[in-house]
């Protein structure tokens, strides 16, 4: 069973709080404070229960670069499925047809997000 943990992102009106991001925990969808929904927040992520090779934790939107690949793969979880996984990235947009589920990322590296490094989608 995965830790359950958001990660909220405010965009230029809120920062993303402490450290990189405000993290909250424990809470499961159905408990998620309804306060924190209604504030200005522009995304909440969800934790993937997945780090890669440096031990970072794995969020949604989360940018991952994997060993012997050029591209860049965004983690997005897929409602139809159930599961999280990645989408890579092609000339600045995930191509939601070449998706593969994330078992782990542990070989891979989490390199930004993307509403703080969308520079990173132009590469």
């Amino acid at each position: 069973m995965r830790e359950i943990k958001f990660r909220a992102y405010g965009g230029r009106k809120k920062p993303w709080g402490v450290d990189s991001a405000q993290i909250f925990e424990p809470f499961g969808l159905k408990d998620f404070p309804k306060d924190l929904v209604e504030t200005d927040w522009s995304a909440i992520m969800q934790f993937t229960g997945l780090k890669d090779k440096n031990g970072k934790e794995g969020f949604e939107k989360d940018l991952v670069k994997l060993p012997e690949e050029d591209i860049l793969n965004v983690i997005e979880y897929n409602e139809n499925d159930g599961q999280f996984v990645l989408y890579p990235i092609i000339d600045g947009e995930p191509d939601f047809e070449d998706a593969q589920p994330i078992t782990e990322i542990r070989e891979g590296e989490i390199i930004g997000n993307i509403y703080q490094n969308k520079e990173l989608l132009k590469s």
